[in-house]
């Protein structure tokens, strides 16, 4: 993404679990929060999950419920058969 080597493509926002004391680099001028509000404020379509099983039984619904598509790195949580019918 950084290089720009995929066109219409860029990273838009980022939500970490707790608040870092400096930027990281890599996220350039990106939205970095710990809120869920404010990341769903953000404007982008498409969540990566690269956070963890928590993160999806936690937030997958909500994106989802946002009209957002949800990209799930993760996917041992859906051996949760009510979450994946959930999702």
């Amino acid at each position: 993404l950084k290089s720009g080597a995929i066109s219409g493509v860029s990273l838009s926002a980022v939500i970490v679990q707790n608040e870092r004391s400096e930027r990281p680099p890599e996220i350039g001028t990106a939205l970095l929060t710990t809120s869920i509000e404010e990341f769903l404020a953000a404007d982008w379509s498409l969540c990566v999950e690269v956070a963890g099983q928590p993160w999806i039984r936690d937030h997958g619904k909500t994106v989802l419920a946002h009209g957002r598509d949800l990209l799930v790195t993760s996917v041992g949580v859906f051996t949760d058969d009510q979450l994946l019918e959930d999702l």
